[in-house]
């Protein structure tokens, strides 16, 4: 049997040990919690950083933005090494000492060096926050001239937005029956292909229609989709815009709240159609922006890229309408190009609005107000191999 003695020992020798595991916790928690991987540490909050920066060539290409907990911590600008496939700190920046703090990132030159190229921005775990990192893609604007003869134009990258290449590219301006892809959006979210449209008095006045016709005629709807998109029919536009909401008033009220939920500036409708109209405008930014947002519709995709159409009433077995596609490209098998709408008119001169593939990547080609359209937009499609790679 162990004496008194030996079991008051080693009862210190036991407080001891404990004594020294606690302090040795602390100390392990006031370390992690420095670190960020404590846990007490926190999500790190960044907000004003965004994924997609788009600077014209030659300026300074600054973000800034907030992060919380801030508290002195550490924030890297970091560059993609393609050939070593690892991230590259080229600048070092530091938080405010408070909560929360601004910081301001300055890229350095070598962004001007490509058209694309990948970022990313790391805050290691520290304070009591935990690590943070978003990539970012930087898509450089305007690193050559395109040699184009129009009043605006734009090339827009239609899976991220950003622009390749833009000439007053916010200026609104006429834009005739590009109109056309505003009410095909409409129509297509709103209304069956198979209903039935007729022929009214409106229909049949319509300027510039081009539909063998006759009042009271009937047709599919989705036939008259097609005369507006392959051969820019206004009087299938103004019938659809009818079928689809009632009346034109309706339906351009329907297309000018999508001009809202699309955010943009420098739209506004007053007809389905695009003839010229005090107060019917878009610039080719918005137009672009329109292109994608059609080209997300699958029967957009399949009718502009269709050459010709055929069809007849519903009510006349031997009466068709036989029209050819507007858009030049189309019929000359231009490589790479997915379908378009083209649009004139007196005040807007020749427009167009299409989609260009080159090696995988899909750009919206925008001109406005151009005396060659086609020649213009060829020259945009120039810009594109050129500079992509670059």
């Amino acid at each position: 049997m162990r004496s008194r003695k030996y079991r008051v020992v080693n009862r210190k020798r036991m407080g001891l040990c404990i004594a020294a595991l606690v302090v040795l916790a602390v100390v392990l928690g006031i370390a992690l919690a420095q670190s960020g991987h404590g846990i007490g540490s926190v999500k790190t909050q960044v907000s004003g950083l965004k994924g997609q920066l788009n600077p014209p060539a030659g300026s300074t290409l600054q973000t800034t933005f907030r992060v919380s907990p801030a508290k002195n911590r550490r924030v890297l600008l970091q560059t993609y090494d393609s050939a070593d496939k690892k991230w590259v700190t080229a600048e070092k920046y530091r938080t405010a000492s408070g909560d929360s703090g601004k910081v301001t990132v300055t890229f350095p030159s070598s962004w001007q060096e490509k058209t694309y190229t990948r970022w990313r921005v790391y805050i290691p775990a520290g304070h009591g926050g935990r690590k943070y990192m978003k990539n970012i893609t930087v898509t450089q604007m305007n690193r050559g001239t395109a040699g184009i003869h129009c009043k605006s134009a734009v090339i827009v990258n239609l899976k991220t937005g950003a622009v390749l290449y833009g000439y007053n590219m916010n200026k609104r301006l006429p834009n005739a029956s590009t109109t056309k892809m505003m009410t095909a959006i409409i129509t297509m979210t709103h209304a069956n292909p198979n209903a039935t449209a007729v022929v009214t008095k409106s229909v049949k006045n319509t300027p510039d229609g081009n539909l063998y016709k006759k009042l009271g005629d009937q047709f599919r709807l989705y036939d008259l989709w097609r005369a507006m998109l392959i051969a820019s029919s206004n009087d299938s536009a103004e019938a659809v815009a009818e079928t689809t909401a009632g009346s034109e008033e309706k339906f351009v009220a329907m297309m000018n709240a999508e001009v809202k939920k699309l955010g943009l500036k420098n739209t506004h409708f007053e007809n389905p159609h695009g003839m010229d109209t005090t107060g019917h405008y878009s610039s080719a930014r918005d137009l672009a922006t329109i292109n994608a947002r059609a080209y997300k519709l699958k029967e957009f995709r399949k009718i502009t890229m269709e050459k010709s159409v055929k069809f007849r009433a519903l009510n006349h077995k031997k009466r068709y309408n036989v029209l050819t596609t507007t858009n030049d490209l189309l019929l000359e098998n231009y490589p790479g190009c997915l379908g378009g709408k083209t649009g004139t008119t007196t005040l807007a001169g020749q427009c167009y609005s299409g989609i260009y593939e080159y090696k995988g990547v899909k750009y919206v080609t925008v001109v406005m107000h151009s005396s060659n359209r086609f020649k213009d937009v060829k020259k945009l499609c120039k810009y594109i191999r050129t500079w992509q790679d670059r």
